[in-house]
């Protein structure tokens, strides 16, 4: 079972937090999510868009919607940035598996099962699935203004 969401690592649910699942965080350039969050939550939430430099000013200090990033950036034992699946998808799922300890066998490789898996979580198949279009975030934000 997965549980996709967008909330640091921090805001999960505590039966999440105590089980022994392995926790998977992908994330943005933080300069990327700095000026997506500057541009994008104003818009989310109908407030007036702040000034670049007190924008920046309060993230360097740790106020921003998520908290400091190096508070729950820096948290898991996998570390994969946004860019990574979208340069070499089956090299993060080959990664991602061990990391769960379920890695793939010399069988499964050589059969392919690496890049069918590689397809179905690709962000190309992903953002045609009807959970992404018409789902909702937890603060009633519509999934598909996330893509």
């Amino acid at each position: 079972d997965f549980f996709p969401t967008h909330s640091p690592f921090a805001s999960l649910p505590l039966s999440i937090l105590t089980s022994n699942c392995g926790i998977v965080y992908l994330r943005t350039n933080p300069l990327d999510q700095f000026i997506t969050d500057w541009q994008f939550i104003p818009r989310l939430r109908d407030l007036e868009p702040s000034r670049i430099d007190e924008a920046f000013e309060r993230a360097c200090c740790g106020i921003q919607s998520f908290g400091p990033i190096w508070e729950h950036y820096f948290l898991f034992f996998i570390f994969l940035k946004y860019e990574d699946p979208k340069r070499d998808l089956t090299f993060c799922v080959k990664r991602l598996a061990d990391f769960l300890g379920c890695s793939f066998s010399e069988g499964e490789e050589a059969n392919g099962v690496i890049g069918e898996i590689s397809k179905l979580c690709s962000f190309d198949n992903i953002k045609g699935l009807e959970a992404t279009k018409f789902g909702k975030q937890p603060d009633g934000t519509r999934n598909f203004s996330l893509l």
